[in-house]
Protein backbone atom coordinates (compact mmCIF):
# COMPACT_ATOMS: atom_id res chain seq x y z
CA UNK A 1 0.00 0.00 0.00
CA UNK A 2 2.97 2.17 0.03
CA UNK A 3 2.97 2.77 -3.35
CA UNK A 4 -0.92 2.82 -3.60
CA UNK A 5 -0.67 6.86 -4.56
CA UNK A 6 1.57 6.44 -7.39
CA UNK A 7 0.64 5.24 -11.14
CA UNK A 8 1.83 2.13 -12.20
CA UNK A 9 4.98 4.08 -14.61
CA UNK A 10 6.01 5.46 -11.38
CA UNK A 11 6.34 2.54 -9.71
CA UNK A 12 7.90 1.16 -12.02
CA UNK A 13 10.78 3.86 -12.82
CA UNK A 14 11.00 4.44 -9.13
CA UNK A 15 12.18 0.14 -9.02
CA UNK A 16 13.93 0.58 -11.71
CA UNK A 17 15.89 3.52 -10.51
CA UNK A 18 16.59 1.80 -7.76
CA UNK A 19 17.98 -1.50 -9.61
CA UNK A 20 19.95 0.72 -12.09
CA UNK A 21 20.74 4.19 -10.86
CA UNK A 22 21.41 3.45 -7.17
CA UNK A 23 24.20 1.00 -7.80
CA UNK A 24 25.87 3.26 -10.79
CA UNK A 25 25.59 5.73 -7.96
CA UNK A 26 26.91 4.53 -5.21
CA UNK A 27 29.98 3.27 -7.77
CA UNK A 28 30.96 6.72 -9.19
CA UNK A 29 30.59 8.28 -5.35
CA UNK A 30 33.00 5.74 -4.38
CA UNK A 31 35.54 6.79 -7.48
CA UNK A 32 35.54 9.63 -6.71
CA UNK A 33 36.57 9.79 -3.03
CA UNK A 34 39.56 7.09 -4.06
CA UNK A 35 40.14 9.92 -6.81
CA UNK A 36 39.95 12.59 -4.02
CA UNK A 37 42.21 10.35 -1.78
CA UNK A 38 44.85 9.75 -3.82
CA UNK A 39 44.90 13.70 -5.10
CA UNK A 40 45.33 14.25 -1.79
CA UNK A 41 48.01 11.60 -1.43
CA UNK A 42 49.98 13.23 -4.38
CA UNK A 43 50.05 16.60 -2.73
CA UNK A 44 50.88 15.27 0.21
CA UNK A 45 54.10 13.86 -1.13
CA UNK A 46 54.91 17.02 -2.83
CA UNK A 47 54.41 19.12 -0.05
CA UNK A 48 56.61 16.70 2.02
CA UNK A 49 59.00 16.85 -1.22
CA UNK A 50 59.14 20.48 -0.99
CA UNK A 51 59.25 21.10 2.48
CA UNK A 52 62.15 18.61 3.25
CA UNK A 53 64.18 17.38 0.26
CA UNK A 54 67.04 15.59 1.83
CA UNK A 55 64.61 13.00 3.79
CA UNK A 56 62.72 12.57 0.28
CA UNK A 57 65.93 11.81 -1.35
CA UNK A 58 66.66 9.30 1.39
CA UNK A 59 63.26 7.30 1.19
CA UNK A 60 63.76 7.42 -2.68
CA UNK A 61 67.66 5.81 -2.38
CA UNK A 62 65.74 3.42 0.16
CA UNK A 63 62.90 2.83 -1.89
CA UNK A 64 65.60 1.77 -5.03
CA UNK A 65 67.41 0.08 -2.51
CA UNK A 66 64.39 -2.10 -1.76
CA UNK A 67 63.87 -2.46 -5.12
CA UNK A 68 67.53 -3.91 -6.33
CA UNK A 69 67.33 -5.98 -3.29
CA UNK A 70 64.17 -7.79 -4.60
CA UNK A 71 65.45 -8.10 -7.49
CA UNK A 72 69.06 -9.64 -6.40
CA UNK A 73 67.01 -12.45 -4.90
CA UNK A 74 64.68 -13.24 -7.32
CA UNK A 75 67.77 -13.78 -9.69
CA UNK A 76 69.08 -15.76 -7.22
CA UNK A 77 66.67 -17.92 -6.54
CA UNK A 78 65.98 -18.15 -10.36
CA UNK A 79 69.60 -18.76 -10.79
CA UNK A 80 69.34 -21.51 -7.86
CA UNK A 81 66.66 -22.79 -9.80
CA UNK A 82 68.64 -23.42 -12.80
CA UNK A 83 71.19 -25.02 -11.30
CA UNK A 84 68.93 -27.51 -9.39
CA UNK A 85 67.45 -28.32 -12.94
CA UNK A 86 70.74 -29.11 -14.37
CA UNK A 87 72.12 -30.80 -11.75
CA UNK A 88 68.96 -33.01 -11.65
CA UNK A 89 69.64 -33.80 -15.59
CA UNK A 90 73.32 -34.50 -14.96
CA UNK A 91 72.05 -37.28 -12.13
CA UNK A 92 69.89 -38.38 -14.38
CA UNK A 93 72.38 -38.81 -17.18
CA UNK A 94 74.82 -40.64 -14.87
CA UNK A 95 72.10 -42.86 -13.55
CA UNK A 96 70.97 -43.61 -17.02
CA UNK A 97 75.01 -44.01 -18.16
CA UNK A 98 75.42 -46.77 -14.57
CA UNK A 99 72.79 -48.22 -16.08
CA UNK A 100 73.84 -48.96 -19.23
CA UNK A 101 70.66 -46.87 -21.20
CA UNK A 102 73.43 -44.68 -22.72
Amino acid sequence: MLFAWMDFGSVCFFWIFILFGLPAAIKGISEWLEHRDAVKKAEAQEKFKRENPELWRQQELLKLERERLETQKKLAEEQARQENVRRNVGVGFAVGRALGLW
